[in-house]
């Protein structure tokens, strides 16, 4: 009987990227509510680097948003490196882009720890929702060839 860890065996092919893009795609919702229930949480003050770091973090968000795009054509160009590795290529883009995609929720989250406004985990958990959502259907065939 094969292991959990067998992706081609009695689960079909896809199963670890379902496994990891099912757990990311929950934690905008679980950064979110963690945000919205502690609020009240004396965080201290604000520090006076943090406005400089919400304008770095709103860059380094749009820049993981968008590098999905990019790693999924480097991938096309050369998918034989991944296989010969034992690897899918589409697994691998679908793990990386729902990585990527959750990135600004975990920046806005670690930036309300440091003071700022728990709007911003809000707003950066919509995008990121949105984006592994984008990517979760975009490679839904991975997702239909799971035999569970």
């Amino acid at each position: 009987m094969p292991t959990l860890s067998d992706a081609n065996g009695r689960w079909g092919r896809g199963w670890k990227a379902f496994r990891r893009s099912r757990g990311m795609i929950f934690l905008p919702f679980t950064l979110s509510f963690l945000a919205g229930r502690l609020t009240n949480v004396n965080r201290g003050p604000a520090h006076d680097w943090l406005p400089m770091a919400q304008k770095f973090a709103v860059f380094i968000g749009a820049l993981y948003l968008v590098f999905p795009f990019w790693f999924q054509k480097l991938v096309a160009r050369n998918p034989e490196v991944y296989r010969a590795r034992g690897r899918n290529p589409e697994e691998v883009t679908l793990t990386v882009a729902t990585a990527c995609s959750i990135i600004p929720t975990m920046l806005a989250f670690f930036l309300w720890i440091a003071g700022g406004p728990a709007q911003h985990v809000y707003y950066a958990s919509a995008f990121s929702v949105v984006g592994s959502f984008y990517w979760a259907w975009r490679y839904r065939h991975l997702y239909s060839e799971l035999q569970i």
